[in-house]
């Protein structure tokens, strides 16, 4: 093999990987991620944990990270061993310089897990709280380019009286 073949191997090499390169990556239509949820409510438990109260209406707050297209979003609770859906009506929503904020109240009762009425006998009536399950809440993202994100919370203790 002569100096000069050995030479062109390389050099022919150098325009297939930049034919390669150029069919992958990402479009700026396909960035959007959301990172970093932080669930606050309006009651907690002794240690600064997030509640919901089955008994009252519950306001909260979902804080959260994105990069990319994010135009809107929408939130649920779900029920933690149930898998049972509601929807939330948000009532805020903030975006802006990859910081976002959801607001919504939850009214008494709007826990997938919530107890019946007609199930409660005289002796079942709690008055003390009692965690009655869990939710987690559920925010997707959505972009302009129909891109979809989904952040979940922890679970959220679901309390049977707040008071």
């Amino acid at each position: 093999m002569t100096l000069t073949s050995r030479l062109a191997r390389p050099l022919l090499a150098l325009p297939l990987l930049g034919a390669l390169a150029a069919c992958g990556g990402t479009t700026p239509d396909d960035d959007l991620y959301v990172t970093d949820p932080v669930l606050t409510s309006g009651y907690t438990d002794n240690l600064g944990r997030p509640l919901i109260c089955d008994n009252l209406p519950t306001p909260m707050q979902f804080d959260f990270l994105y990069g990319g297209d994010l135009e809107r979003v929408q939130v649920s609770l779900v029920g933690v061993t149930t898998g049972e859906r509601q929807g939330i009506n948000v009532t805020g929503t903030s975006i802006s310089g990859g910081a976002g904020r959801v607001t919504f109240g939850l009214p008494a009762g709007t826990a997938p897990l919530r107890v019946g009425t007609g199930t409660l006998g005289q002796q079942s009536i709690v008055v003390s709280p009692n965690v009655i399950g869990y939710s987690e809440l559920e925010m997707q993202g959505f972009s302009g380019s129909g891109v979809t994100r989904v952040l979940t919370s922890n679970a959220v203790p679901v309390v049977s009286n707040c008071g």
